[in-house]
């Protein structure tokens, strides 16, 4: 498409240069051949007539162009002189029009350029008198067919000519230029015709100084032409004021609409860019080019019958949220059928979902059938929508985007119109920028509107909370706000059950909160005992708040947990004398706290803060009134499921996990360490002759020594081994990465810190304890649970008769010395 534009660069370059060396070579063949002997008194008069009336100029409303009324002396030349006398009257009239033209820059091409029109104008009206008969049959015979002839070629040649200019230079259609532009000034070339046959039959009958009666015609003209034009323009300029306010009106609702779908002002104004730029690249007729440019704004009105919680639906429409999607073409074209638009919108609007191979909606259409209006919409659409952040993704990169348009050609997109697209888009997204930028100073000094604010009545109750700030208005903001505050609540109610971790669904909640409450830091506190302690922290200053420890009634959040009432803008520097560190401090400067309540029962407070002192205001503590319910009952849910998830894994008496919780961690131990390529040891570990322990001191003591065996393991083994009770006195501990010789080393400090183990002495006697322990190593002795666990029983029970074997032992020896009153147990 650059090839095109250089083209038609090319071809304005050639046609003015073409017209401005026609014009210099007739207008030297006349210099050159003209009789000024016999025709130097008309040719003086009518050069200084030229002269003076080219400086009265009127400019045309639709464009740059003037016209003068020194085209009644050229006429006047045509019928007196011949044409070399002709040329040079043209010349002197196109010259001193161009100096009397209020543009300011000097071009040279452009003087060229309209010296040559006037003269080739004034060449093709003289051939054509010649062809009717001399000039002296001409005034003796019918005058008004040749005049009348004469009179229309030189309107359309000189009008036509400089039309063809303004399209090549404009990229527009020559006949809708040349009939807007030029067209209605007709009427004023015949009366400029009826004024030089007058004038010159005065004169030849009276002489020179028939020239001062010519003076009040001309300026008669003159200024009916300026009065007419001054009119026109003043109702054209009527015309263009009520489009532009017809324009931003389209533009003020479809911006209201596109808030509920979370659509920015800038995707519009880019849209609106991208495709009128195209239009008018492609030479559309300027009411297609208007239309583009309202259907660009209001191509999405009738998503106004689609509920929101499927406009900003995060993730792929289910088949009946799509069906209810794909109304909103018919819609829009409903609605806006009735506003009865001068250029045709509807087309655009109901197929701007059509696809270039008939797979779109609402009606299917394919290829050439779907409007090219529609057809641009649809490229360019889809860019900037690919291009921008929607709730449901983030924005893709612009080259990700054009290579996604480039992928769909004839497919989704008319191809001529995407690769057209990616020639231009440079131009286009440096225009789209600058627009921007000038919308962002505009607004910037546009006027805010303000009130004052004053949400809890009983402030003075209430610890650092101030309130009456002004607070600003931005209507698209809280339209956006309204709708997402609706799809907020609705996404929370939705959501927060489907998850019953407690970790999961703070942060669920969190993220929801912050998504409709701007805030710098969201922190859930929850109650345990008579303090608050931070849950989860989601914002700023995440180490600062996790060190927080408050009491009930202390601070901000103890405050509102302790009253169950909430608090709206409080100072949060009265909560960080909890942290026990004097060093640290917070930017926080406004909090917005609430409790969380299941049927009067605190379970904690979400606080949210912000380093803008009175940050938030009454429609935000609303919000989280209503999210706080919900959120309070999810959580209660959450705790409830992790408390009895941990006591399926744990084991009540000694509080270590249980055969379940082991079994589950081995299976994902060994995983671990198949896919890094590690080893993973396991112990099979048995108390000997516990039973004899219940047995002789009772099961209450059987169970404070099993407590301590737990203890002694937990602080033996590494922080991330993991030990389990398998129920009785069996226990088994995973450790991961240790080699052979420091499993073995392992074994025996745990073997040896239990037999040193001892517990109080029961009639008389100590209760002394051992261990036996069987080893397995994934790889080398299996890869499976089973495997492994078997070949540990294995080497435990083997360990547990060398074990019984030395005890007997010692237990001889001792036999034979009782002397001392100790009571083995093994």
């Amino acid at each position: 498409m650059v090839q095109k534009y250089l083209k038609k660069i090319h071809l304005l370059d050639i046609y003015i240069f073409a017209i401005s060396a026609l014009g210099a070579y007739f207008l030297i063949h006349a210099a050159v051949t003209v009789d000024y002997t016999a025709h130097w008194k008309d040719l003086l008069t009518l050069v200084v007539l030229s002269g003076a009336t080219a400086f009265l100029q009127v400019a045309l409303p639709f464009s740059k162009a003037s016209i003068s009324v020194s085209y009644a002396i050229v006429f006047t030349s045509i019928l007196l002189l011949p044409p070399s006398g002709t040329v040079l009257v043209a010349f002197v009239s196109a010259l001193s029009g161009y100096l009397r033209s209020p543009t300011k820059q000097f071009r040279f091409s452009v003087l060229t350029f309209n010296i040559g029109n006037l003269i080739l104008s004034a060449v093709a009206a003289c051939n054509l008198l010649s062809l009717f008969t001399n000039v002296k049959w001409f005034w003796r015979g019918w005058q008004a067919l040749p005049l009348l002839t004469a009179t229309s070629v030189y309107f359309l040649v000189s009008t036509f000519s400089i039309g063809l200019a303004i399209s090549l230079k404009e990229s527009k259609n020559v006949k809708e230029t040349w009939k807007q532009t030029f067209f209605w000034t007709a009427p004023s070339f015949y009366v400029g015709a009826s004024i030089a046959w007058a004038l010159t039959v005065f004169y030849q009958q009276f002489g020179i100084a028939v020239v001062l009666l010519a003076i009040p015609p001309l300026y008669l003209t003159y200024y009916t032409h300026k009065m007419y034009m001054g009119r026109l323009r003043e109702n054209n300029d009527h015309l263009k004021h009520l489009a532009d306010l017809h324009l931003r009106t389209i533009e003020a609702l479809a911006l209201a609409i596109d808030a509920k779908d979370e659509t920015t002002h800038l995707h519009l104004q880019r849209v609106r860019i991208f495709a009128s730029g195209i239009a008018k690249a492609l030479s559309l007729p300027e009411p297609e080019v208007q239309a583009i440019r309202a259907g660009a704004l209001l191509h999405d009105v009738g998503k106004l019958a689609v509920p929101e919680y499927i406009l900003n639906k995060p993730g792929k429409l289910t088949p009946q949220e799509f069906n209810r999607m794909k109304i909103h073409p018919i819609v829009g074209a409903e609605i806006l059928s009735a506003v009865n638009f001068p250029y045709p919108v509807v087309p655009v609007v109901l197929c701007h979902h059509e696809k270039y191979d008939g797979t779109g909606y609402p009606n299917g259409l394919k290829g050439e059938e779907i409007p090219i209006t529609a057809r641009i919409l649809s490229v360019v659409d889809c860019f900037d929508a690919l291009a921008s952040d929607r709730p449901y993704r983030k924005a893709l990169k612009p080259e990700d985007a054009m290579q996604y348009i480039g992928d769909q050609k004839s497919k989704a997109f008319d191809p001529a119109i995407v690769e057209l697209f990616q020639e231009l888009y440079p131009q286009l997204e440096a225009e789209a920028w600058a627009a921007a930028q000038e919308a962002q100073r505009i607004s910037s000094n546009q006027p805010t509107l303000s009130f004052h604010f004053n949400p809890v009545a009983e402030a003075q109750a209430k610890p650092a909370a101030g309130f009456s700030e002004p607070v600003k208005i931005n209507h698209l903001k809280n339209i956006a706000a309204a709708n997402q505050e609706v799809y907020s609540l609705y996404e929370l109610v939705q959501s927060v059950g489907t998850s019953l971790s407690l970790v999961e669904t703070l942060s669920l909640i969190a993220a929801k909160i912050r998504k409709v409450i701007p805030c710098d830091s969201c922190v859930t506190y929850l109650r345990q005992e008579n303090r608050l302690v931070p849950q989860y922290i989601d914002g700023k200053e995440k180490e600062t708040f996790s060190g927080l420890s408050i009491p009930l009634g202390e601070g901000i959040s103890g405050w509102v947990a302790e009253n169950k009432r909430p608090l709206i803008n409080a100072n949060p520097a009265v909560e960080f004398g909890y942290l026990g560190n004097a060093a640290r401090f917070t930017l926080m400067r406004s909090g917005l706290s609430i409790p969380l309540l299941v049927k009067e029962e605190v379970l904690g407070v979400i606080t949210l803060y912000d380093e803008l002192p009175n940050k938030f205001v009454g429609d935000n503590l609303r919000v989280l009134e209503l999210i706080s319910a919900k959120a309070a009952l999810a959580i209660k849910n959450a705790m409830t499921f992790e408390r009895t998830y941990e006591n399926s894994l744990t084991d009540a008496l000694t509080g270590l996990p249980n055969s379940r919780h082991m079994f589950l961690k081995l299976d994902e131990e060994i995983a671990r360490a198949r896919r890094n390529g590690t080893t993973l040891a396991i112990l099979a570990m048995d108390l000997d002759f516990f039973k004899e322990i219940n047995d002789s001191f009772g099961h209450t003591v059987g169970d404070k020594v099993l407590r301590q065996i737990a203890k002694q393991l937990r602080s033996t083994l590494r922080d991330y081994d993991f030990v389990a009770r398998l129920g009785g006195d069996e226990f088994m501990a995973v450790l991961p990465g240790l080699s052979d010789e420091d499993v073995q080393k392992k074994m025996q400090q745990i073997q040896s810190e239990v037999e040193n183990l001892q517990s109080e002495k029961r009639f008389g006697r100590s209760i002394r304890t051992s261990v036996s322990i069987g080893a397995a190593t994934f790889p080398r002795d299996g890869k499976d649970a089973d495997t492994l666990l078997s070949v540990a029983d294995v080497r435990m029970y083997d360990n547990k008769f060398e074990q019984k074997k030395r005890r007997q032992e010692i237990d001889f020896s001792l036999a034979s010395m009782d002397k001392e009153n100790h009571f083995p147990i093994q």
